[in-house]
């Protein structure tokens, strides 16, 4: 839900879409079956390293891109203010 959250949210502000959170949520929906005999901690740990992968790889991104103007989707300079 955090990853589906914030991709909803990037895509409203940016115009975008991180590809590393879409991977992580591919990542979590391909290790749901193989997680349901697992231990909870086990599970846990796999979905925190998942969420850390992608939050390491948006701030290697952010450090490479600086800071972006906010660019919603059919929304330009030129159109009027909201």
């Amino acid at each position: 839900m955090i990853l589906a959250g914030r991709a909803i949210f990037e895509y409203t502000v940016f115009g975008r879409v991180s590809l590393p959170g879409v991977i992580g949520a591919l990542a979590l929906v391909a290790l749901t079956p193989a997680m349901r005999p697992a231990p909870p901690l086990a599970v846990a740990t796999a979905a925190a390293l998942i969420l850390a992968g992608v939050a390491v790889a948006d701030a290697a991104r952010t450090r490479r891109f600086p800071a972006e103007r906010p660019s919603p989707p059919g929304w330009n300079e030129r159109s009027p203010g909201l």
